[in-house]
């Protein structure tokens, strides 16, 4: 193994694990807080669009490594449900509003 591919292994190994045991534990939440009816706070699109935002800068990772392609594909459609949920629990003048283009969404892996 080259000294590259070693270095991204354990990138990807620390990028799962922190996708496994924070951000989609935190996507979860969310997902129950909108299946409620409530609205995000400042806090929940601040996560939503860090979460976004690491996606996106992993992605050449995923690429390279299809193993995670499943986990990255389940976590983009996740956070793109609960940024449509958000929208429509929207309520009132002056909420912040969501979409996914504003959020910086990953590309369709489709």
């Amino acid at each position: 193994m080259t000294e590259d591919t070693i270095k991204d292994l354990g990138i990807a190994m620390a990028v799962l694990e922190r996708m496994t045991t924070q951000r989609l534990p935190q996507a979860r939440v969310l997902e129950e807080k909108l299946g409620r009816g409530e609205p995000l706070d400042d806090f929940d699109i601040t996560f939503l669009h860090e979460t976004f935002h690491h996606l996106q800068h992993i992605q050449h990772l995923v690429d390279h490594h299809p193993e995670y392609q499943d986990l990255y594909g389940r976590v983009a459609v996740l956070l793109k449900g609960i940024t449509e949920s958000a929208l429509k629990n929207e309520k009132g003048p002056g909420s912040t509003v969501l979409s996914s283009g504003a959020m910086g969404a990953p590309a369709d892996r489709g």
